[in-house]
């Protein structure tokens, strides 16, 4: 099987899809974007990762277990109109109880590493990925989550990096992971990330080098890259500062990023399942209290991006 990139995607419905990262044409800012996949109505793309043919995908799913699979076990679907493969025919899920909410490709398991976590109610996660290694084929708890709560996202960090968490209502905060200290047991609880107001909760949570660029899209199809190091770092657990201005234009933030400076492109899906490809550069970089440029311009009244 040869070494080649794919674009992973899975489903509110819970199909995953492998497609070659060429299915998807390069376009400028302010596109309208093409369409992903063949969803049914009410279904919409969740997760969208680029990985190697040879890497481990781990599921984390919003109740704290994870699962794993390797890229090339999933079927290379020839169009990107296909619906895909149910996810429970890969892993040992059960639909019902329990839905995927963070996919994090692996390209090995034994190197010095982590896996951070993080959960719509702020608390953060932090266990060595080795810890991941030896996974059975229904999954491991990996964060015991308090009553109410549920498993956001799940990232691979390297020793000394930073954590940002960015809220639905704008706010980040930005500290060392080192705060964190690693969990040895991987049915353990977390401990709080950020302080979160009123109805707020994450929307993302990300890990970051020093001159790394946090690219942050909202509902509505804004976006902006600012500098990392324009967040202040502080201890885990507060606030935090206006990441991004949200008015009505914009709606609530969608997702937040970390890129680094050599990245070229990046991929934009939408609840409607089109998916966005364009030239980083072309989202302009921004202070904290902007709101940022139109990003996906063409967007339907009801549709949003994810």
């Amino acid at each position: 099987i040869p070494h080649a990139d794919a674009v992973i995607t899975l489903s509110d419905r819970g199909y995953l899809k492998r497609l070659p990262i060429e299915a998807y044409r390069l376009q400028r800012r302010g596109g309208k974007g093409v369409r992903g996949q063949e969803t049914r109505e009410g279904d919409a793309v969740q997760q969208l990762v680029v990985a190697d043919t040879h890497d481990t995908l781990l599921f984390f799913t919003d109740k704290g277990r994870v699962y794993r699979q390797k890229v090339f076990k999933i079927t290379q679907d020839s169009t990107r109109q296909t619906r895909g493969t149910p996810i429970q025919n890969l892993i040992q899920i059960d639909r019902n109880e329990e839905t995927v909410t963070a996919v994090v490709a692996i390209p090995d398991l034994d190197v010095e590493q982590y896996i951070v976590m993080a959960t719509r109610r702020g608390e953060i996660k932090r266990m060595e990925l080795h810890q991941f290694a030896n996974i059975r084929t229904n999954g491991l708890a990996a964060f015991d989550l308090n009553k109410g709560d549920s498993l956001l996202g799940a990232r691979l960090a390297d020793p000394g990096m930073d954590c940002i968490i960015v809220s639905r209502n704008g706010k980040a905060v930005h500290f060392a992971l080192d705060e964190v200290r690693i969990r040895q047991t991987r049915g353990a609880g977390g401990v709080r990330g950020i302080r979160l107001l009123g109805d707020d909760e994450v929307a993302s949570m990300d890990v970051a080098n020093d001159g790394a660029q946090l690219l942050i899209l909202t509902a509505r199809g804004y976006g902006k890259r600012t500098i990392v190091d324009h967040f202040r770092k502080t201890g885990r657990g507060v606030q935090g500062v206006i990441a991004l201005k949200i008015t009505d234009k914009t709606g609530p933030i969608a997702a937040a990023v970390i890129t680094g400076i050599d990245v070229e492109e990046v991929m934009v899906g939408s609840s409607k399942a089109m998916v966005y490809r364009t030239a980083i550069k072309e989202i302009r970089t921004l202070g904290r209290n902007t709101q940022g440029v139109q990003v996906m311009t063409k967007l339907q009244e009801a549709d949003r991006v994810i």
